[in-house]
């Protein structure tokens, strides 16, 4: 009887068990951002972004989605997909550059507007990272912007799905200085120019004239006889 009870508590230990993973704390995603960069540029400066993500799982992430926004004062030059024209775009099944190791991965699909992208792939080994990048170019002057770290989405080994959330504490944080000139001649850097001294100048002219009236006075004149 004690025997029939303690199979029938095992049992019911067994079918009653979650089937949600549970997490370890010392197993995350990290994520980082990097630029090419300092606090300070000039306006109508390229900056470089990489995008650092670690799987530190002991098993592979699954379905992982790369959401990257940039705020207003920035516009892409370059994403993930490269050069970028101005037109929002979608495309699906598509390379991009791991640039931790030069090989290049297929992406399901990355999706391009004005302001954001979003990158999806399929799997992230355990102890793998990934790097990726793009470009944006500052066209505002005297303001101060932060570059959000992205929002990282993915899958664990149960089918749970968990982010990595989007936060300042990781941002990048820019101030853009120079003046903008017509937007169709570019940008320049700003020339300090000397007021010119007018009344200096009057006296210069007036000199040499009167020595040149006084050459041509004494050329003409003759010779004293003796």
């Amino acid at each position: 009887m004690l025997t029939l009870l303690l199979i029938l508590i095992s049992l019911s230990g067994f079918v009653t068990r979650p089937n949600q993973g549970y997490i370890p704390d010392d197993e995350i995603i990290f994520v980082i951002t990097m630029s090419s960069q300092e606090k300070t540029v000039s306006v109508g400066t390229f900056i470089n972004i990489s995008i650092v993500i670690t799987n530190y799982f002991k098993t592979d992430i699954d379905n992982i989605t790369v959401i990257q926004s940039i705020p207003n004062g920035l516009e892409f030059y370059r994403t993930p997909a490269g050069p970028y024209d101005g037109i929002d775009t979608n495309y699906i099944m598509h390379n991009f550059k791991n640039e931790v190791n030069n090989e290049f991965v297929s992406a399901n699909y990355i999706n391009i507007t004005a302001s954001n992208f979003t990158l999806n792939f399929d799997v992230l080994k355990s102890g793998e990272t990934i790097g990726l990048s793009y470009t944006v170019n500052s066209t505002m002057v005297g303001v101060s912007f932060i570059i959000q770290k992205p929002i990282v989405e993915y899958y664990d080994y149960w089918g749970d799905k968990y982010d990595v959330p989007q936060g300042s504490i990781n941002g990048l944080v820019f101030e853009v200085t120079g003046i903008q000139t017509d937007p169709k001649s570019g940008y320049f850097p700003e020339i300090s120019v000397e007021q010119n001294d007018y009344q200096l100048i009057l006296i210069i002219c007036i000199t040499v004239v009167v020595i040149a009236l006084l050459a041509r006075i004494l050329y003409m004149k003759k010779p004293i006889a003796i």
